[in-house]
Order: C-alpha cells, then structure tokens, then sequence
C-alpha cells in the first residue's frame, strides 16, 4: 500500500490564505472565483492526498490565484471620479486649444466609462483620477498671460490700498482744517475783546477829561 503523500505545507498555507482572505469582496470578480476554485480544489487534495505532485500543484495552484487578487476601486474613489467628471462637465475650455479640447473630451469619456462599469481596479480609480486632476488643471493656463481670473493688483480692490490710502489721506485734511479753522476762530475773538477794551477805556479816559 503506497504511503499518503504529507499535506503539512498545504495545509499551512490553505490556512494561511483563508485567514487573510477571510474578506473577498474587496478585490476584482474575476480574481475572486479564480481564488474561490483554488480553495476548492485544494481542500478536495487534503480530503484526498494521491501524491506528492498532486499536493505541490495545489500549493502552486493557490499562490497564483493569490497573486493574480486585484484591488477593487472602493465607493470614496467611485465618487471622486463622479465628482471630477462633472466639474470637467462644467469647465469652460473655450480658452483651450484644440488638443486639450480633445484631452478634456477623452479624459470625460474614461470618466463615464468607470463609473458606469460594474467594477475597476483601485490602480486604475487612481490613474484616472490622475487624468482628471491634470485635465481640470488646464483651465488654470487658459488665456495666460493677463488671465483675467488671475490674482488683481490691490489697486482694483475696492478695500485695497490705493483707495483706502485716498480716504485715509481725505479724512486727514479734513481733520487738519477743522483744527485750524478752530484756531483762527479763538484768535479773532480775542482781538475783538482786546479792541472793545481798548474802546471802553478811551470812553472812561474822555469823559474824565471832560469833568475836570
């Protein structure tokens, strides 16, 4: 009778792969029922040892299915990507040339492929969003130099310098005068008292010259 072939490796590492994989829905479909198969047909092998080729085919078996997992875009890369295709949606690129047109256009057309596909890779959620970002940032160069969206010299700000200097400078003088114009006031005043002394004594002086 032929001694069973020993299933210690194979069985470590079946254990090992179901623990780690104990979540599957977050990789690709097709990577998923390629894995599920290896598992099956490697506890049909420790069920049922034959031989030792038998035993190190399944061992091969379910590290290739291992390594062919896929990553899954997760529903945050999924609305990323919504969220970018209807900002290019709404970009004007009327000051674009004519190739980045044409880039925004297929850059857009990814975009509603992946979200209406039932599934993509995470690798690729992220090239696309890579995609979209450089696309979204040509409206940043469009019509440069003298982008009119560009940042505006503080003259042009109602609050900015320029005219805030003005109205500072305004309200200055204004003040200055007012000072002024109070000073003139107290000065004449008193020259007019000093002048109705002067008056009032030249009176007095006269009517004691007449009575003597």
């Amino acid at each position: 009778m032929a001694l069973r072939p020993g299933t210690e490796a194979l069985t470590t590492l079946y254990d090992a792969l179901k623990k780690e994989l104990a979540d599957l829905s977050v990789y690709m479909s097709e990577g998923v029922r390629n894995m599920e198969a290896a598992f099956k047909a490697a506890e049909a092998v420790l069920a049922d040892p034959r031989t030792e080729t038998q035993v190190q085919e399944q061992m091969e078996a379910l590290n290739a299915a291992y390594n062919a997992l896929v990553l899954k875009a997760t529903n945050e890369q999924i609305l990323d990507l919504t969220g970018l295709e209807e900002s290019l949606s709404h970009m004007d690129v009327s000051g674009l040339s004519e190739a980045q047109r044409q880039q925004v256009q297929e850059v857009r057309e990814e975009l509603l492929g992946a979200i209406a596909a039932n599934e993509i890779s995470a690798d690729y959620a992220v090239e696309l969003l890579q995609k979209a970002e450089a696309a979204m940032a040509l409206a940043g160069t469009a019509g440069q130099p003298g982008n009119p969206s560009g940042g505006s010299p503080s003259g042009n700000n109602p609050s900015g310098s320029a005219l805030s200097g003005t109205a500072s400078g305004t309200n200055t003088s204004d003040k200055g005068k007012a000072v002024m114009t109070g000073d003139t006031a107290d000065f004449g005043w008193m020259i007019l008292m000093l002048a109705v002394s002067v008056t009032a004594a030249a009176v007095v002086y006269r009517r004691r010259s007449e009575k003597n």
